[in-house]
């Protein structure tokens, strides 16, 4: 076997490994046992435990993007059906462009649940998010579906049905989907 097949064989079987295990971390991901964060409101969250027999969702959400400001009624809608049975959700708020008083107003305005301040974008990175709205649901500390909220880039078309997958199976299916919207303004880019 001459060199060239031998250096081929290596390069070809690095390769592998490296896919393989990057899909199995992206299936395995799950957060710490807890969380601490600050809301826009200012006020610090005590820690989160992020509890076994717990549903979480969490939606990273823009003040300026069309598609994200699109939903807000609809998961405001679903927040309380699916709050009152004991799901937590979450916004997120991560976009580095949008760090002033106006941008959080609208935010803290136009939702109902608590959004988080993510500015330092830890959140954003752990869940590796890229697009308002982007929503995350957690069992416990695990995520058993991300994606987007709808299934069709028709804004305004109910996320009701996919949502309602995702938190009410044990194992969701679909597990993710194709995520449309604005893409997160990112410090580090």
């Amino acid at each position: 076997m001459g060199l060239h097949a031998t250096w081929l064989k290596k390069v070809t079987y690095f390769f592998l490994v490296f896919i393989f295990s990057a899909h199995a971390n992206a299936q395995l991901l799950s957060l710490p046992k807890e969380l601490k964060f600050k809301t826009l409101e200012n006020q610090l969250a005590s820690n989160l435990p992020l509890n076994d027999d717990t549903r979480y969702v969490f939606t990273f959400v823009s003040s300026r993007c069309p598609c994200s400001k699109s939903y807000s009624n609809q998961l405001n809608d679903i927040y309380k059906k699916f709050h009152a049975e004991g799901i937590k959700f979450y916004g997120v708020h991560s976009n580095h462009n949008e760090s002033f008083k106006a941008d959080t107003d609208y935010l803290i305005a136009n939702y109902d649940f608590p959004i988080i301040d993510d500015l330092d974008q830890k959140l954003l990175k752990f869940f590796k998010a890229y697009k308002t709205p982007h929503v995350f649901v957690l069992d416990g500390n695990k995520v058993v579906y991300h994606g987007g909220i709808a299934s069709s880039r028709t804004y305004n078309k109910s996320a009701e049905p996919l949502l309602r997958t995702a938190l009410t199976q044990k194992t969701p299916s679909p597990s993710e989907s194709k995520t449309m919207g604005c893409f997160i303004k990112r410090k580090d880019i």
